[in-house]
This record gives C-alpha cells, sequence and structure tokens, in this order.
C-alpha cells in the first residue's frame, strides 16, 4: 500500500485535494445559497435596489429624504438582478437566489479565467487548474462568493477584461478589453485594478503612446457614463456612487493593514508557490510582467479600498486573482509534468507542505461558512403584523415582512451622520411620535451593533428610541420594541425636562 501511495505522481496528488477543497467550497456555497438570513452586509440592500429595477421605481434615490435608503453600487449589478426577477416574476427570495447565483456563477469564471491566463504566461495545463481550485478553495472569497454582492461579478468582468487584452494584446482588438474594464468599474467602483495593471504594462514595455490611449479607452466612457446618469438622476447617482460612500470615515494605516496581513494568511499557499518565479521575476522577465502589473496595482488599490469603514479581507479578492495566475506559472516547474512521484522526497515535501496550508485554507472556509440556518419566520411574522410602518436594523427582514422600507443599511447613514452629510431629526421626531409599530434591532439600545468600531445608528437615533420605545423581548435572536404606553406629549414633556 505504502508503494502505492509513493508511486502517485505529484500532480495528482496535488489535483486530488484541489478537487476535495473545490468540493468542500461548492457545499459551503450550497448552504450559503439557501439561507434564509442575509449572508453578508449589505446583501439585503443590493437586492432591495434589484426589486426597485424590477418594478420599474427609481434606482438611485434621495438619501436625504425618506425612505432612506442607499444604492451604492454602479448599475450593472441592479439592472442584472433586476431584469431576472422580472422575467422570473419571483419576489424577495427569488431575487436573493438569483444574486446568490449569479455571485456563485461569477467566482467559477473567475477560476476559469485565471486558469486560461496562467496557461498564456507558461503553465501547464494541470498546474493552472490546480491554481484556478486554488481561488475557489481560499478563504478569502466567502462569503462573498455566494452573496447578492458586487465583488466576485465585478472580479469576473475585470479578468475577462484582461484576459482580453492577453489574448489580442498585439492588435487593435486589444482596445475592446476596455469594455469590459468599464463594465467592471460600473458593478464595483473600485474594480480599477487591471486597466491600471495594462496602462502600466504598457508604460514598462515602452509603450506610452497605447498606454495613454488605452487609459482614455476606459476612462473617457467612464466618465461620460457618470455624467449621464448623474444628470439623468438629478444628481442622485453621483450622490449615493461618490459622496456616500465618501463619507465614510478613512483610517491609512489599520485597516489596509489588517487587510493586507489577512490577504498574506488566507493566501499563504499561493504566495509560497509562487516564490519560486523569483529568480525569473528580479530578472524582470518579460514573459511574467502583466501578471506582476497586476499583482502589484491590484494590492495597492486593494489597500486604498480597504482604507474606509466598511472594507473586510475580501477586498484583497484581487492579489489572489493575480498571485495564482504565477502561482500556476510556478506549479509548472514544480511538477516538472507528470514525471515527479511522491517517492521522491522534494515531491513528498512539496505535497506535505501544499496539503497543511490547503488544510489551513479549508479550515478557514469552515470556521466562516454558514451551515446552521437560523430562522427568521416569528420576527418577519411579528413585523408584518405590528400596526403602521416598522423600524428595522436587519435588511433581511424589513424586505421580507412587507412593509414599506423605512430604511436599509443604516450604518452608512449612522457614518454619513457623524460627519454631517446626513440629518436624522426626522427620523428621530417619528421615533418619538411613536410613529413606528414596532422597531427591529439586533441588539439592545444599551448595547447597539458595531462594526469596525461604530455603531449601527446614529447616536441621537439610539436615545430616541430609548426615550420613545420599551423592549418587549427576543424574538429569533432580535430585540423587539413597543412603543411605551405614556401619550407622546407627555414622553415630550419628560425629555424636555
Amino acid at each position: 500500500m505504502r508503494e502505492k501511495l509513493l508511486a502517485i505522481p505529484l500532480a495528482k496528488a496535488l489535483a486530488g485535494m484541489v478537487a476535495a477543497a473545490i468540493l468542500f467550497f461548492l457545499i459551503t456555497a450550497a448552504f450559503g445559497l439557501f439561507n434564509p438570513r442575509d449572508t453578508s452586509q449589505p446583501e439585503g440592500a443590493v437586492v432591495a435596489a434589484a426589486l426597485r429595477v424590477a418594478h420599474g421605481e427609481p434606482l438611485y434615490l434621495d438619501v436625504h429624504k425618506g425612505p432612506y435608503v442607499t444604492a451604492m453600487y454602479g448599475p450593472l449589478l441592479y439592472a442584472v438582478l433586476g431584469f431576472l426577477a422580472r422575467i422570473t416574476g419571483s419576489g424577495v427570495e427569488g431575487a436573493y437566489l438569483a444574486g446568490r447565483l449569479v455571485s456563485l456563477l461569477s467566482a467559477l469564471a473567475c477560476a476559469g479565467l485565471v486558469a486560461w491566463l496562467s496557461r498564456r504566461h507558461g503553465a501547464a495545463r494541470p498546474a493552472a487548474w490546480i491554481a484556478a481550485g486554488l481561488f475557489l478553495a481560499s478563504p478569502l472569497i466567502l462569503p462573498v462568493a455566494y452573496s447578492s454582492r458586487s465583488d466576485v461579478p465585478a472580479l469576473a468582468l475585470s479578468l475577462a477584461g484582461l484576459a482580453w487584452f492577453e489574448r489580442w494584446s498585439g492588435s487593435p482588438l486589444g482596445m475592446l478589453a476596455a469594455l469590459p474594464l468599464v463594465a467592471a468599474a460600473f458593478t464595483k467602483q473600485t474594480a480599477l485594478g487591471a486597466a491600471a495593471a495594462i496602462v502600466l504594462f504598457l508604460l514598462v514595455s515602452g509603450k506610452p503612446a497605447r498606454a495613454l490611449l488605452f487609459f482614455a479607452a476606459v476612462a473617457a466612457p467612464c466618465a461620460a457614463i457618470l455624467f449621464f446618469l448623474s444628470r439623468a438622476t438629478g444628481g442622485l447617482a453621483r450622490v449615493n456612487l461618490l459622496e456616500v460612500p465618501g463619507a465614510s470615515p478613512l483610517s491609512f494605516v489599520s485597516r489596509p493593514l489588517g487587510g493586507l496581513s489577512a490577504f498574506l494568511a488566507m493566501a499563504a499557499l499561493p504566495l509560497i508557490l509562487s516564490a519560486r518565479l523569483l529568480p525569473r521575476l528580479l530578472r524582470w522577465d518579460r514573459t511574467l510582467r502583466l501578471p506582476v502589473c497586476y499583482l502589484a496595482v491590484a494590492l495597492a488599490v486593494s489597500a486604498a479600498a480597504s482604507a474606509k469603514l466598511g472594507s473586510d479581507f475580501y477586498y484583497f479578492m484581487e492579489p489572489l486573482a493575480a498571485t495564482l495566475i504565477l502561482t500556476g506559472v510556478s506549479l509548472t516547474s514544480l511538477l516538472e509534468g507528470t514525471a515527479r512521484r511522491l517517492e521522491e522526497k522534494e515531491a513528498l515535501l512539496a505535497a506535505g507542505v501544499f496539503g497543511i496550508l490547503l488544510a489551513g485554507s479549508i479550515g478557514a472556509t469552515a470556521r466562516m461558512g454558514e451551515y446552521a440556518y437560523q430562522s427568521n419566520r416569528e420576527v418577519i411574522r411579528l413585523a408584518a403584523a405590528a400596526p403602521g410602518d416598522v423600524l428595522i436594523e436587519d435588511e433581511n427582514v424589513a424586505l421580507k415582512c412587507g412593509k414599506p422600507l423605512t430604511m436599509m443599511d443604516p450604518f452608512a447613514f449612522a457614518y454619513m451622520q457623524r460627519r454631517g452629510r446626513w440629518d436624522a431629526e426626522p427620523l428621530n421626531r417619528r421615533i418619538l411620535e411613536r410613529d413606528f409599530g414596532v422597531i427591529v434591532l439586533r441588539s439592545p439600545v444599551e448595547h447597539p451593533s458595531h462594526y469596525q468600531g461604530e455603531t449601527y445608528w446614529a447616536d441621537t437615533t439610539l436615545a430616541a428610541i430609548g426615550r420613545a420605545y420599551r423592549p418587549e423581548g427576543i424574538v429569533d435572536g432580535y430585540v423587539i420594541y413597543r412603543p411605551r404606553l405614556e401619550p407622546p406629549s407627555v414622553a415630550r414633556q419628560g425629555d424636555r425636562s
């Protein structure tokens, strides 16, 4: 038995381990697809915007007037999900599933594009597909790989643009790579790494005129689309896409360093495998210049994007993809076709290190996976039965209870209020007047929900809830607040005193 195991080719051993990791990813994704609650924040806000598109309603709303709803991504993802919801006639549940399937299919497309790009830069087929599998096996892409968010679709479009340019780099057709890259930017504003990497690659290749032309081919349509989109919406698109994210408090040290350290930890296996290319990289190997430019620019863009409040480690998915393109090339020299077998000491050591690091990735995926469904049916029923409007912190419950939306993504409004970009007083007045039949929070007002050190609600709003509402109990893990029994006039007199 021992002899049979040692006779296994190294390529097959690594491919088998990666295949098991991919299977684990697909099992995790299957749980995520049908999770009754949001798998990430702000998944519900994306679904709400897509449903507005499906129903022919405005996508970008005035964030200074009720309902307080943002749409902080470009229109492409919302348009796609809205179209799917309209043609299928699905409601909230169907829109959630459509958004999650789009992200999952995009993740699979990203893996295929990583393999194709790695092959274009010299990787053998087995090594390229192992690199693609490592993309899916990385915890960096969870849980957004099966969440109604823009991250993975934007990455798929970026890689498609890079692949198009690589395929037609010696032809005028290469300029058409700008099309998917512009689409990526209007799926997620920070999806700029691939476009900037192509410009840098052309510059270091001694083609400044072509670099300037490609920059214009991407920048000019982006500027034109943003201009006409803003005019068509009376400036609301500009407010939602630029001003709302721009109001986020920035941290130019802690959050970028935290995101970079998470990337180094979670992408340890691809980085170690790519280290074999270091001599070629130091020689500035012409065949590797584009992926190296892509990795350098993607790291810079991801670090810059992670400086804003609300960023997370999955902002570094693009550097992961760039690293894996190099990983496939590096693995090719390690595998030496299919000749190397585990009975060789170097091969056995490589398989052992590979297996340990891959097991770490799988373990991180297991910790982040959503395997235990927590039903929120009872709190949805409670909100639906409440008289009048309701105010709910969780977008998922707010969408599914069938009531008019009052606020989506209160976290964004909280930091806008702290920066003087939004006035919470109209909402606070409604709360003090007990205008809501029920308020549903994830945590009590005394210990409110936090993210990256900031509360989900404006402090004045939390104070208003505490004065005008009383906690009734906990349902499905949510804290339920009902109006206090004393008349509003008594409460206002008490507040003044």
